[in-house]
C-alpha cells in the first residue's frame, strides 16, 4: 500500500471517531470529552498530507481554476474564523464550523484525483456495512444523554422508539452511502464487493424506514429511480439491465417492510405533513433571515454564528455565546447554512463548485465514470438540501460526500477517461518537497507524467 492511500485510509478511519463517541460511552460507561473529538480533528492534516502524495504520483488533475477557487475559498473559511472569534461566538462552535468547511476543501482537492476514488471504493463498502452492523445493534440500546455530568441512559419508548436509540445517532454515518453505490454500479470487477456495495442502497432504505425519516427515504427512493431512468442512457443495454435489476430489490425491500409498523407510520407522517418540532422549517428559515441585519447578510455571522429560534422552539437548542444564552448554529434547509456562517461572500464563493458540476461539459467529461457519479449524486443530493441540514463536524462523512461530487466539476478534460491500473510514477523521481501552503497548487508539469 502507498503512502498516499494509507493516509487517506487513516484520515477516513479518524474522521468516524468523533460521531461514535456515544457508542464508545455506551460501551465503558462514562464519557472521556473532547478525545475522540480531537482524533477526528487529526484527519485533516493527515487529508492535505495525503493529497501532496497523490499529486505527487498522479500529477496535476484538475484545471489550475479549481485551484484557485480552493484557494479562495479556504481564505474566505479563515477570514470568517478570525471574524466569528472577535464576534465573540464560543471557541469549540468556531473550531466545528471551520473544520467542516476546511475538511470540504480537502476532498475538493483529493475528489479530483481518479485514485482517490478507486482506493475509496473498497474500504468504504466495508467501512459502511461495518457502521450497518453497530447500527443494528444499537437500534435496540438508548442514546446515553449528559446531565449534571453524568451519563445516564433512557428508556425505548413510543411509536418512534428506532429513533431515539443509539442505532439513530450511529447512523448518521452512513450519508455517505451514495458513493460507494455508484462506484460499485461502475464497477466491472470484484462480484462479492461489488453486490455488497449495490447492497448500501436498500440497506439504507430499511434503516430510514424503521426511523420513519421522510426526508432520507425519499432520497434513496430518488437515488434509485435516476440510476434506473438516466444512467442507462449513458452506459447502454448492459447497465439498463443491472438498473432492473436494482429496482426490483428496492421495491422487494418495501414489500418485505410493509407489514412492519414502522412502515405505516411513516406513510402517515407523510399524509399529514408533520413539521420539526411543530414548527414549520419555513419558519426556521425566516427567523434566520430576518434575525440578519443588512451587513450580515453580506458577510454573515462567521464561523460559530447562531441565530434566535423561533418562538416556542424546543429542540437542537445549544449555547451560542459565553454569556449562556440559547440559540440555534444550524438549520434544517442545509442550503441557507453558508448565508448564515458568511453571508452572500460564503454563498458565491462556496456554491462555485456546485454550478460547475453541473455546468454542460463536452462529451468527454462524462465518460469518465466518476464525473458522471458526482454529478448524479450532486443532483439528488441539492435538491434535497431544502429540507435537509449541511454537512456539520457531527456528520463528517456528508462533508466527505460534498467534497468528493464537488470536486470533479473542476477535473481536467485531459484526465477525464476511464483509466484503470495505479499512479503513474513521478516522471524524473524526484521526492519533491511540501513547499505549496496547503499543497493546493498545481504541481509543475515539467516534473511529472500526463495524469492517465
Amino acid at each position: 500500500m502507498n503512502s498516499a492511500k494509507l493516509l487517506l485510509l487513516m484520515s477516513v478511519f479518524l474522521i468516524v471517531l468523533g460521531p461514535l463517541q456515544p457508542l464508545w460511552i455506551t460501551l465503558i460507561g462514562f464519557r472521556i470529552p473532547y478525545v475522540f473529538s480531537g482524533l477526528q480533528a487529526c484527519a485533516l492534516p493527515m487529508l492535505w498530507l495525503g493529497h501532496r502524495q497523490y499529486q505527487r504520483f498522479s500529477g496535476p488533475c484538475a484545471l489550475p481554476g479549481h485551484y484557485h477557487r480552493i484557494n479562495w475559498f479556504i481564505l474566505t473559511i479563515l477570514l470568517l474564523t478570525l471574524y466569528g472569534l472577535v464576534r465573540g461566538a464560543p471557541l469549540l462552535l468556531v473550531f466545528y464550523d471551520a473544520w467542516n468547511f476546511l475538511f470540504i476543501a480537502a476532498f475538493l482537492s483529493l475528489g479530483t484525483v481518479d485514485a482517490v476514488w478507486r482506493d475509496l471504493r473498497k474500504p468504504l463498502i466495508g467501512l459502511y456495512w461495518i457502521i450497518f452492523a453497530v447500527t443494528l445493534w444499537g437500534l435496540f440500546q438508548p442514546k446515553p444523554t449528559f446531565e449534571e455530568g453524568e451519563v445516564t441512559f433512557g428508556v425505548l419508548t413510543g411509536s418512534r422508539s428506532y429513533a431515539q436509540s443509539l442505532g439513530y445517532v450511529v447512523s448518521k454515518l452512513l450519508d455517505f452511502w451514495p458513493v460507494p453505490f455508484l462506484l460499485s454500479y461502475f464497477a466491472v470487477r470484484g462480484r462479492i464487493w461489488r453486490v455488497l456495495g449495490l447492497a448500501t442502497l436498500p440497506a439504507f432504505l430499511v434503516l430510514q424506514v424503521l426511523f420513519q425519516k421522510r426526508a432520507p427515504s425519499a432520497r434513496a427512493l430518488i437515488y434509485g429511480l435516476v440510476i434506473v431512468m438516466v444512467l442507462p442512457l449513458f452506459r447502454g443495454r448492459q447497465k439498463a439491465l443491472l438498473s432492473g435489476v436494482l429496482l426490483i430489490c428496492i421495491a422487494f425491500s418495501l414489500y418485505a417492510l410493509s407489514s412492519h409498523e414502522a412502515f405505516s407510520l411513516l406513510i402517515g407522517r407523510y399524509r399529514t405533513s408533520e413539521s420539526v418540532s411543530e414548527i414549520d422549517r419555513v419558519q426556521e428559515a425566516e427567523a434566520m433571515i430576518s434575525d440578519l441585519s443588512w451587513w450580515e447578510f453580506l458577510v454573515g455571522r462567521g464561523m460559530g454564528g447562531s441565530y434566535t429560534a423561533p418562538e416556542g422552539w424546543m429542540s437542537g437548542l445549544e449555547v451560542v455565546s459565553d454569556e449562556g444564552e440559547l440559540g440555534r448554529a444550524h438549520l434544517h434547509m442545509g442550503f441557507l447554512e453558508p448565508l448564515l456562517k458568511g453571508g452572500l461572500v460564503l454563498v458565491a464563493v462556496y456554491g462555485s463548485f456546485f454550478v460547475l458540476v453541473v455546468w454542460p461539459k463536452r462529451r468527454a467529461w462524462y465518460d469518465n465514470d466518476y464525473n458522471l457519479a458526482g454529478l448524479l449524486i450532486l443532483l439528488v443530493y441539492g435538491l434535497f438540501l431544502s429540507v435537509e441540514g449541511a454537512p456539520t463536524f457531527a456528520a463528517p462523512s456528508s462533508a466527505m460526500l460534498v467534497g468528493l461530487i464537488c470536486a470533479r466539476g473542476g477535473v481536467r478534460l485531459a484526465s477525464a477517461t476511464r483509466a484503470t491500473g495505479t499512479f503513474a510514477p513521478n516522471a524524473k523521481g524526484k521526492r519533491r518537497r511540501f513547499s505549496r501552503p496547503l499543497a493546493l497548487m498545481p504541481p509543475r508539469a515539467e516534473n511529472m507524467e500526463s495524469p492517465t
